[in-house]
């Protein structure tokens, strides 16, 4: 994939090169059209990179075992967009002196200091196999509010009570395991 992925850098890049061979006109319009859609993906490809970076991090170091969450604030990605923030944004989630849930970021991790206030909903810690997630719960249904990084595996509960959540659930290929067996007669496991 990496391979692949630098191939085509190299071929976009070789493109301008050749364009500008053949046209210096058709060349320059070329690498304006490469740069404008450079500049569009920027913030995503950053956003990416900086989850990719955190995640990997903690699973090389291992570094569950030696952390404990904040009981203030923690550090975490929105899991989805929420207000004109984007996905994957990197920040600490709080509650404020209403209790109400927080996110405090720091645009290109740079900027100055934006909040994001939550709305009022139940929210729950999800137990993933590789990450935990929270939940923003909607009668039957739960949506991924939170992503967090693979440091708070195994420390579910403790965000519960920090936040004040109703509970901790399995998510993703916990959740399907439990279905499974289940559906064969065996125990479902206790949320």
């Amino acid at each position: 994939m990496d391979a692949a992925l630098k191939g085509f850098r190299t071929t976009i890049l070789a493109s301008v090169v050749g364009t500008s061979f053949v046209n210096p006109w058709i060349g320059a319009a070329w690498a304006l059209i490469v740069i404008l859609i450079s500049w569009l993906i920027a913030g995503w490809s950053f956003r990416l990179s900086h989850f990719g970076m955190s995640f990997v991090w903690d699973f090389v170091t291992s570094r569950k075992n030696r952390f404990h969450p904040d009981a203030k604030e923690n550090k975490m990605f929105l899991g989805r967009k929420c207000e004109k923030v984007p996905t994957r944004t990197y920040g600490k989630l709080s509650r404020n002196d209403k209790g109400e849930l927080i996110f405090n970021y720091h645009p290109w991790l740079v900027l100055p200091k934006r909040t994001l206030v939550l709305p009022a909903e139940n929210y729950e810690a999800g137990r993933g196999v590789f990450y935990s997630e929270i939940l923003r719960v909607e009668g039957e249904s739960a949506k991924t509010t939170f992503l967090l990084p693979p440091r708070y595996r195994g420390h579910e509960e403790e965000v519960v009570k920090i936040y004040n959540f109703t509970g901790v659930q399995d998510v993703g290929l916990r959740a399907a395991w439990s279905w499974f067996k289940s559906l064969f007669g065996g125990k479902t496991a206790a949320a």
